[in-house]
């Protein structure tokens, strides 16, 4: 899903915004759109190789993807206030799964950390990232690749849209 800002009012907004952090962010996930390229790659992968960790509330992330409909695209919709680095490890271990045979696809640099932990494979994606000291970091950073957008990390893998 993007992470795309949205024009929803902050925590402190009046009667008809807002009253919770947890609202405003149910309401800013549910004004962003689904990218396709995302939910091409998590199809052609197969829905049960292909896992969300994030850091947002796990309970927010699963009621907007269910109201998507997006939950069957997913083995699991893993988020806070378990930790990436915790979700990743349990992923792993319980498909018997050694870190270098994954993909960690991510836009932030708790994301690179947790692949650096595990020796998963990582791409950062910059297109939804606020990471700004990025490029310094992942320079020449073994098994990490860079890309732009979603559609980039489609073109590197040797996949298309028009597959879908």
């Amino acid at each position: 899903m993007s992470d795309a800002k949205t024009n929803a009012a902050p925590p402190s907004a009046g009667a008809d915004g807002p009253k919770t952090a947890a609202e405003f962010s149910r309401r800013a996930y549910s004004g962003c759109s689904p990218v396709p390229e995302a939910l091409l790659f998590a199809r052609l992968t197969g829905a049960e190789r292909c896992f969300v960790v994030s850091g947002t509330d796990q309970e927010e992330l699963r009621d907007v993807f269910a109201a998507k409909q997006l939950s069957q695209a997913f083995a699991q919709i893993c988020g806070s206030p378990t930790s990436k680095l915790a979700h990743v490890t349990r992923i792993l271990e319980e498909h018997r799964c050694p870190g270098e045979r994954a993909l960690f696809i991510g836009d932030g640099g708790g994301d690179f950390a947790v692949a650096r932990r595990l020796r998963v494979p990582f791409v950062y994606i910059e297109q939804y990232s606020e990471w700004k000291s990025a490029q310094g970091k992942l320079s020449g950073a073994p098994d990490v690749l860079v890309c732009e957008t979603w559609d980039d990390i489609l073109s590197q893998l040797g996949l298309r849209l028009e597959q879908s």
